[in-house]
């Protein structure tokens, strides 16, 4: 008879090599283009995924796990559920390294992106303002914004649209609303500081009143803290004039504007962008169009060109 047996594996923590993981694609391009052949880099969101949208799987989470250094663009950049990921599993000697933060403290200027706004009517988002550390929040907390009710001649909804197409929806009146689990099917859940776009829909013309409350939860299981309560007032197919006159009411025709949760405040309001013109970037992922970050950065520089009315450099 023979026997054989599995030798002992090597521990990564101990195995002298460098793990590096990152939250995207261009990330990855970037710490591979630096490290060489001197670190094993992964990224949690694979090429051509959404990283908004994308649920990391137990492969992601050891990745993270044997990890000696992570990379994050942060700035609300990626999906919640990945940084939660990150900061969850990340060993805790370890370091993680939020770019775009830590580029503002080296004298970087961040741009915020926008898409386009050049529209005839309103559109309208929902965006968590300030950072909410009086309640002892951080990145890892999070803002509820439940719609509550709402009040019109038809059905009402609202929902955003991730990269393969499908729907997520926010809210619809179309199957009530349950305040006994805490309107969980009507509610968006929005990271501190986070911002999304949404398309609203309307099933008949007239005026409709949707109630909505907003929440935070400093931590997963934590008790909710309130944040404030309000109605937000919309005009399909009718004169918006008449409405705003009768009610005291500012009218919002086109344009960018957000049902805000205001942190610092403890109010939701809305928040109303100026209007710019914007151009085509890439900013979340890479693809065939731009496979690599230097492909990203050509793309993005011969766009802004166009739009500022120049030449674009190829």
């Amino acid at each position: 008879m023979a026997g054989c047996g599995l030798g002992r594996g090597v521990d990564p923590a101990t195995d002298g090599e460098l793990r590096v993981v990152t939250t995207t694609g261009i990330l990855a391009d970037l710490v591979r283009n630096v490290a060489g052949d001197r670190a094993t880099v992964t990224q949690m969101v694979p090429d051509g995924a959404d990283p908004h949208s994308y649920e990391p799987g137990l492969r992601t989470v050891r990745d993270v796990a044997y990890a000696d250094l992570a990379f994050s663009n942060y700035l609300l950049l990626e999906e919640h559920a990945i940084i939660r990921t990150l900061d969850a599993n990340l060993p805790r000697g370890a370091v993680s390294v939020s770019i775009a933060e830590e580029a503002s403290k080296e004298g970087a200027t961040i741009l915020p992106l926008v898409e386009d706004r050049a529209l005839e009517a309103v559109w309208l988002g929902m965006r968590v303002a300030g950072t909410g550390s009086r309640y002892g929040a951080d990145r890892a907390s999070q803002v509820d914004l439940s719609v509550t009710g709402v009040e019109g001649p038809g059905d009402a909804s609202a929902y955003l649209t991730t990269t393969f197409g499908a729907p997520e929806v926010g809210f619809t009146s179309s199957d009530g609303f349950d305040a006994g689990d805490g309107y969980r099917q009507d509610t968006s859940t929005l990271p501190a500081d986070a911002h999304q776009h949404m398309s609203w829909a309307f099933t008949a013309p007239g005026v409709y009143r949707v109630h909505l409350s907003a929440s935070l939860r400093t931590r997963a299981g934590a008790r909710p803290v309130p944040v404030g309560e309000a109605t937000a007032v919309f005009a399909v197919g009718v004169d918006p004039a008449q409405v705003a006159a009768a009610e005291g009411r500012q009218v919002l025709e086109a344009g960018h504007a957000d049902v805000t949760v205001d942190l610092e405040a403890g109010a939701v309001d809305l928040m109303v962008d100026a209007g710019v013109q914007v151009c085509p970037l890439y900013g979340d992922t890479l693809d065939e169009g731009a496979p690599t970050y230097l492909d990203m950065m050509r793309f993005n520089a011969n766009s802004l060109a166009r739009c500022l009315g120049g030449t674009p450099g190829g």
